[in-house]
């Protein structure tokens, strides 16, 4: 069961995630949202710190856990857009703007152009629908699989019982 003093941990934890987003966005517009979102963590942090004074819980100092430490690491290191499914575990909000294209990849203006990047020789299109359908095939018909007919010499023989 949670209590207040783990939602102030969890919003603790989001506003550091958030103030290591907006210095690694410095000088971008998502500087400002994930400026906003840090400071409405630490509100809710607050209001959750209340709630657990009122409920007679000493507020320790926060101390980020290793797995925030580790995400804030990569944030630096390798920037929020290629760890976005790691932010997006933890639940940190305001990941759809990373969700556009990445700068130099042009959006399609014909339907023509929409899936153009993706084909030619070296895609690998043809192999991954091949191994996606295969693998469809073998989940989708477990039957089909398990009721092979068997030969005489596969069979089990029934073994005589000592009792």
């Amino acid at each position: 069961m949670t209590g207040p003093l783990d939602h102030w941990r969890d919003e603790k934890r989001s506003a550091l995630l958030y103030r290591v987003l907006a210095e690694v966005e410095k000088g971008t517009p998502r500087e400002a949202l994930f400026t906003d979102l840090a400071q409405a963590a630490e509100a809710q942090g607050a209001i959750w710190a209340r709630a657990a004074s009122r409920d007679g819980e000493a507020l320790p100092a926060f101390a980020a856990g290793l797995r925030v430490r580790i995400a804030a690491l990569l944030i630096r290191r390798f920037g929020p857009r290629r760890i976005r499914p790691v932010l997006a575990a933890l639940k940190v909000r305001g990941l759809s703007v990373y969700s556009s294209k990445a700068p130099g990849h042009e959006m399609p203006t014909t339907i023509e152009d929409v899936g153009a990047r993706h084909t030619g020789a070296g895609s690998g299109g043809n192999l991954r629908a091949a191994v996606f359908g295969v693998n469809d095939g073998l989940v989708s018909n477990p039957r089909s699989r398990s009721r092979a007919p068997s030969s005489p010499s596969t069979r089990r023989r029934k073994l005589p019982s000592w009792r």
